[in-house]
């Protein structure tokens, strides 16, 4: 274990990524340790041939879609119009933003790294915190650990032989109950530091937004309700929502 953790430590302060340095020190001890090197290969083999596993880049790919497309700008829009309003309304809709996208991606770098590169930008536009911005947006995107479907659900699913749709079952209510407590804590923060919402739209500006985010905002309805109606296992959902993205 000593040997492990030097060895590890080493690698990192020398600046080797740290998945990479995890290999790295684990080859060693097993090296060390006069174990069949034959056998490695034979294990990360085993490890990644899984089929559950497939969900993994299958419901990244559809975040990546959504987001290049275009698709998270307009429920963005749409989010924006109907509770921009609010006080401290941009970090609401940052926050519910972050909650779709991860119902769509089950990343939480994706989902921050999508709705931060347009969300950070007009919240210091509105005058903002920088540090309050990018505190944001890494709090919203940790939603993705939690909204199904999570990519850590779907890794512990697999590790621990546990139905993966049970796990995203069990994550909507925490998921949804944390967004909640983000967006109180945001609207709290906003009044205390006098920021104001958008005027607040017409309904025939809510109506037009919303007509165009309703493909976007379907998705996360498609995946879930596909799942847990058992019509498809959650790598076939993950499929479906690429398929459905490009469309």
């Amino acid at each position: 274990m000593l040997t492990l953790l030097i060895s590890f430590f080493v690698l990192v302060f020398l600046r080797v990524p740290v998945a990479i340095s995890l290999a790295l020190s684990t080859i060693f001890v097993l090296f060390m340790s006069d174990f069949n090197m034959n056998m490695m290969p034979q294990r990360m083999f085993t490890a990644l041939d899984s089929f559950p596993m497939m969900a993994i880049p299958g419901f990244v790919l559809a975040g990546v879609i959504m987001a290049r497309g275009g698709i998270s700008k307009y429920l963005i829009e749409a989010l924006r119009s109907w509770v921009g309003h609010l006080p401290g309304g941009l970090s609401v809709v940052t926050i519910l933003a972050c909650a779709i996208f991860a119902a769509i991606s089950g990343s939480s770098p994706a989902t921050a790294a999508a709705i931060g590169s347009i969300m950070i930008p007009a919240m210091l536009a509105a005058g903002y915190d920088k540090k309050y911005s990018l505190g944001l947006v890494a709090a919203g995107g940790t939603l993705g650990i939690l909204i199904p479907p999570s990519v850590p659900l779907i890794i512990y699913g697999i590790t621990s032989e546990e139905s993966i749709g049970q796990l995203f079952m069990a994550g909507v209510i925490p998921g949804l109950g944390l967004t909640a407590v983000l967006i109180i804590a945001a609207i709290i923060y906003a009044k205390r530091n006098g920021f104001k919402g958008d005027e607040k739209a017409s309904w025939s500006e809510r109506g037009r937004k919303s007509l165009k985010a309703i493909w976007g905002a379907f998705l996360p309805i498609l995946i879930l309700g596909s799942i847990y109606s058992g019509a498809v296992t959650p790598t076939e959902s993950a499929v479906v929502a690429v398929v459905y993205g490009l469309i």
